[in-house]
C-alpha cells in the first residue's frame, strides 16, 4: 500500500472509494460531479444528488453506491468555501475527517481528486499542497492505507472553441506549475528522491495515466541534501528570537524572497499568530509573562515550521537556553520526526497520540 499521484479520470478508479465534491446546493453540479454523475449509470445518483439539495452543510459527508462506477462506494463530500475560510482549516478538518471516516469504515484505498479549487475558490496551490501532504501524512501513520491523489487529464477536445491560443497557454501553465510545485512541496517534506521519469512538462503531462510518483518512493540516506545553516555565536549576540529567526531565512534562502515569505507564513501557521502575550517584546509571542527563556512548544513549533535540520534545531533551540530533554517525551518524539523530516502537522500529532502524548497543533 502507499501513496501514489496520478493523472488520470477519476471515474476509471478501481477502489474502495473515490471521493466527490459537493456544495450546499446540491443541484448546482461542480465539474468533478457532473463528471462522475455523468459516468454512472442511469438517474439515481442524480436523483440521489439533488435529494440532499438544502439538507447538508459545509463539512457534511455521506457515503453512495458506485452506481456502475468500478469503486466500491462514493464518498460525497460538502466541500468548504475559501470565502468563509481564509485560513483553510475548515479545509484541512474536511479533509482529515473524510480520511479517518473512510479508514473507520473498513475502506482501505482511497482516490481523491483535487478539491475546493473551482467554484470554491481555493489557490490551486495552497490547495494541493494541503491535500498531498495530509494523505502522504496519513499513509506514513496508517501502513495498510493506499491513497491516490487524482487529478483529471486536460484534454484539446474538452476546450471551449473559443479559447484562443494564448489563453489556452496560460491555463495550462497555470496548471502544471501548480502541481508541480504540489509535488516539490511533498517531496520536500518527506525528504524522498523523485523515483519519476524524466519528461517535458508540457500538454501530454496531463495526457498520461502513468503515475506521476510512483508508490516505490526511494529515500535519501542523509536527512536532506541541503547544506545546514550555522549561525555563530558572535552573529546572534545580544539578538533575540525573531532577528535569530530572521538571519536563519535569509540564510538559508538568500535573495529568494517568495521562499523567505512561506517561511515566515509557515511559522504563524504552526505557532499561531493570536496567542501573543501582552507586552512581549518579541513578536511572535515567546516569552511567558517575564520568564527569561522562551516558551518551549512555541520553540520547537518553529523549528518544525521551518523544516531544520537536527543540528540546526539543536543550535537554534540551545542559542536560548533549551535542550530536548529526556524527561519530555513530546520533545523526544519531536526530535525524532526531525531527524526522519517529517514536519507535516498531523503526522506529528498522529505520532504523539499513540505514544499517549498530548498533541500540538490540534
Amino acid at each position: 500500500m502507499g501513496f501514489v499521484i496520478l493523472s488520470r479520470d477519476i471515474t476509471e478508479e478501481k477502489v474502495d472509494v473515490i471521493v466527490n465534491s459537493l456544495g450546499i446546493v446540491t443541484s448546482h453540479y461542480g465539474a468533478i460531479c457532473r463528471s462522475i454523475i455523468g459516468a454512472s449509470k442511469g438517474d439515481e445518483l442524480k436523483k440521489l444528488i439533488d435529494e440532499k439539495n438544502g439538507k447538508v452543510a459545509i463539512g457534511d459527508m455521506f457515503f453512495t453506491d458506485s452506481f456502475g462506477l468500478p469503486c466500491k462506494k462514493i464518498l460525497h463530500l460538502v466541500t468548504p468555501f475559501e470565502k468563509y475560510d481564509k485560513e483553510y482549516t475548515a479545509f484541512e478538518t474536511a479533509l482529515r475527517d473524510l480520511l479517518n471516516l473512510c479508514r473507520n469504515c473498513g475502506y482501505k484505498s482511497i482516490s481523491i481528486p483535487i478539491l475546493g479549487t473551482g467554484a470554491n475558490g481555493y489557490n490551486p496551490i495552497e490547495a494541493q499542497n494541503i491535500l498531498i501532504s495530509m494523505c502522504a501524512g496519513f499513509v506514513d501513520t496508517y501502513k495498510d492505507m493506499n491513497i491516490r491523489v487524482v487529478k483529471k487529464p486536460l484534454h484539446l477536445h474538452e476546450l471551449s472553441e473559443d479559447l484562443d491560443d494564448r489563453d489556452f497557454e496560460i491555463k495550462c501553465h497555470r496548471d502544471i506549475t501548480a502541481f508541480e510545485t504540489a509535488m516539490n512541496h511533498y517531496y520536500k517534506n518527506r525528504k524522498i528522491k523523485p523515483a519519476r521519469e524524466e519528461r517535458d512538462y508540457d500538454i501530454t503531462f496531463f495526457e498520461s495515466a502513468k503515475p506521476i510518483l510512483p508508490i516505490g518512493w526511494v529515500k535519501e540516506k542523509a536527512i536532506s541534501n541541503r547544506v545546514n545553516i550555522v549561525i555563530k555565536p558572535e552573529e546572534i549576540k545580544g539578538k533575540d528570537i525573531d532577528e535569530y529567526i530572521t538571519k536563519y531565512i535569509e540564510k538559508r534562502y538568500v535573495d529568494m524572497w517568495k521562499q523567505q515569505d512561506f517561511a515566515r507564513k509557515q511559522i504563524n501557521k504552526y505557532v499561531g499568530d493570536g496567542n501573543s502575550v501582552q507586552g512581549s517584546k518579541y513578536y511572535y509571542g515567546l516569552v511567558c509573562g517575564g520568564a527569561k527563556i522562551p516558551n518551549r512548544t512555541k520553540m520547537f513549533k518553529i523549528a518544525l515550521a521551518l523544516e531544520m535540520s537536527e543540528n540546526e534545531a539543536r543550535d537554534f533551540l540551545s542559542f536560548f537556553g533549551i535542550w530536548p530533554a529526556a524527561t519530555r517525551p513530546a520533545e523526544i518524539c519531536i526530535m525524532s520526526c526531525i531527524r526522519e523530516g517529517i514536519y507535516n502537522m498531523n503526522s506529528i500529532d498522529e505520532m504523539l497520540r499513540e505514544k499517549k502524548i498530548a498533541t500540538l497543533f490540534e
